[in-house]
């Protein structure tokens, strides 16, 4: 099988999993089902597909993980000592707003760690105003901190894991629980012709869930703020569901992309619904506001830009940019897109420097899965990027041409005039709305790319309309809803 032949199977077989996963959420009508008296599918689902995904060989790892040894356990222990000792929550005043995230930090100039999408937000806001609650990334967070009023979770998981060893946490299947579960696996084997332990994943999540539960609302109940933003939603249900019942309005910051096959925001159909979804969505530009169909109403969703990128974009306006050719890799399709990074190094008489800029969850793993990538990078063929230095931002500014397949950067690189071509790989879908547009240019083999080089640049001309995916005046606009909101 050719390589493009292989690319485009695969991109095709993406498209077919989600629209079966779709239908079958609708057959069995998940999204309807309780067990233990929760509502479990809208806390599990993207996991499941996630794992089919990886068993069908369509996408590989996304992010680095950390295993639950006993030494990360013990490791994990004593920093939850330290958390308790001086960064714990619940040593803290009320506050007006609460910042409730799980994102991996960057390493900004400054010589401190940054949240991208808070830390800009929270530069505009009186000390005494917020809280930033920060969930662990991998078992660590990165000192110093940008963040000054910042309280570790550490210790409240600590205490919720403790519980769960001890075996004080019991959850319990009834027999049409367990005859329903059955079903469903017997249907994902029918259609997937996979395996998937359904029963461990919904023990696993309730367990946690119920384990967390009385933690995390005695803490809210202390802190009584008037609303609380997230760094992401799915993955957060349990901290949503508490606010609902407390009646604190909740508020995700977009982060990443959003597609109609991102399941932790694509909702499509009466059938699927997610009842543990924040109450407002702070989406980038418009363009995020009305390409799915979300949760809740359309006018709980709020276009305001994006600070950090508003801010970048201003701080590298004067670069001069250069021959070269910026490649932005993904943990899910890494593979692919470095082969094909490394197959253009070979060419002969590429006028163009070719940069490989990771994922942060490939950082740690990327040599040992990519070997030729790791090769051409050794022989100074190809430039691997793979910490946060030099900036990625820096990197599009100074770059002609971009080339990935699904990521927000591939619109950020737009943000900075680059040159965008998209690899036929699974995910590529996600994209579809940029290539109608003419925005991107769908590419195949190393040989027709090089034939693209040939031409005049191909956005020359062309009008991408970058207030449509990041309205300006983020800053301004976020504040102004916070306040609103908050009333």
């Amino acid at each position: 099988m050719t390589d493009h032949n292989k690319t485009n199977c695969l991109s095709t077989r993406f498209k077919n999993v989600n629209e079966k996963f779709l239908q079958m959420e609708e057959d069995l009508n998940l999204f309807d089902k309780k067990i233990d008296g929760v509502y479990f599918w809208e806390r599990i689902n993207i996991k499941v597909c996630q794992e089919i995904f990886e068993s069908l060989g369509i996408f590989g790892q996304s992010h680095s993980m950390v295993e639950r040894t006993l030494f990360n356990k013990i490791l994990f222990s004593l920093r939850s000592l330290h958390a308790f000792l001086f960064k714990n929550p619940f040593f803290s005043k009320s506050s007006k707003i609460v910042f409730f995230v799980r994102s991996r930090r960057k390493l900004f100039e400054d010589g401190k760690w940054w949240d991208i999408y808070c830390d800009p937000i929270i530069n505009y806001l009186p000390k005494s105003d917020y809280i930033f609650l920060e969930h662990p990334y991998m078992f660590k967070h990165f000192r110093p901190s940008k963040t000054e009023n910042l309280k570790y979770l550490d210790i409240l998981l600590f205490i919720a894991a403790l519980r769960r060893e001890l075996g004080l946490i019991k959850i319990k299947f009834n027999e049409e629980e367990l005859n329903f579960l059955k079903l469903v696996e017997r249907k994902i084997k029918e259609i997937f012709n996979i395996n998937i332990e359904l029963k461990e994943i919904v023990h696993q999540n309730l367990q946690e869930r119920k384990s967390e539960f009385d933690i995390y609302e005695s803490l809210f109940k202390k802190l009584n703020p008037r609303i609380v933003l997230l760094g992401q939603s799915y993955g957060w249900e349990t901290i949503i569901e508490i606010c609902k019942k407390l009646n604190i309005p909740t508020v995700e910051l977009q982060h990443g992309i959003i597609d109609k096959y991102n399941f932790g925001y694509s909702f499509p159909g009466i059938k699927r619904k997610k009842r543990t979804f924040p109450d407002y969505f702070f989406a980038f530009g418009d363009f995020w506001k009305n390409c799915v169909e979300f949760p809740i109403r359309k006018e709980h969703i709020f276009s305001v830009g994006y600070p950090y990128l508003e801010e970048e974009k201003a701080r590298y306006c004067n670069i001069k940019k250069r021959n070269r050719i910026l490649f932005i890799s993904g943990g899910g399709i890494g593979k692919e897109v470095s082969k094909f990074a490394v197959e253009l190094s070979k060419y002969k008489n590429l006028d163009y420097d070719i940069i490989y800029k990771l994922h942060p969850g490939e950082y740690h793993r990327w040599k040992r899965e990519y070997p030729w990538l790791d090769k051409a990078n050794k022989e100074n063929s190809i430039k691997v990027v793979e910490n946060d230095n030099p900036p990625f931002y820096k990197l599009m500014a100074e770059s002609k041409i971009q080339i990935g397949v699904n990521s927000t950067a591939i619109y950020e690189g737009l943000n900075f005039g680059l040159d965008t071509y998209l690899l036929d790989l699974p995910g590529i879908e996600y994209m579809d709305h940029l290539i109608e547009r003419g925005n991107a240019t769908v590419i195949y083999s190393v040989k027709e790319f090089v034939g693209y080089l040939a031409l005049p640049r191909k956005n020359n001309g062309k009008k991408v309309n970058i207030d449509y995916f990041f309205k300006p005046d983020a800053l301004e606009n976020i504040i102004h809803k916070i306040n609103e909101l908050s009333l």
